[in-house]
């Protein structure tokens, strides 16, 4: 699967139910073995099982620019050994995983995927015209 907006994740940004600035903003690694996404109908992180969660931290160092939405690296601290992280979600967080919206899957960043060797992974997101994620 390629890298895509979550339909609903999309609408919420149409209607501007999400602020990529000031709302928490988490990317969450999956092991894709165990979930493939549907775009169409996956609204929340609680749709995502939970043994396809590898782990999740907060994007920081968000901007948007012309709708060009980016962030410092994304840092995944020590991984567990032989883990297989295929891809990235990023989701809003708003403390209740059933409310919690998806926003975008990513499986294309250069890191990825990433098998877990008891370090970090890190995510340094695209430097050219899209960024993280373009609008």
């Amino acid at each position: 699967m390629a890298s895509a907006m979550y339909d609903k994740g999309r609408e919420r940004f149409g209607n501007g139910d999400v602020d990529w600035v000031n709302d928490t903003i988490q990317a969450t690694l999956v092991n894709t073995s165990l979930y493939t996404p549907n775009l169409a109908t996956d609204e929340f992180i609680a749709d995502v099982p939970s043994a396809a969660i590898i782990m999740s931290v907060t994007v920081v160092g968000k901007s948007n620019t012309g709708g060009v939405l980016d962030a410092d690296e994304t840092v995944f601290p020590n991984v567990a050994e032989g883990v297989v992280a295929g891809a990235l979600i990023l989701w809003k967080n708003t403390d209740f995983d059933n409310s919690s919206p998806l926003l975008a899957y990513i499986d294309n960043a250069p890191e990825l995927p990433a098998t877990g060797e008891g370090t970090d992974v890190i995510v340094a997101w695209d430097n050219g015209a899209n960024k993280v994620l373009k609008l």
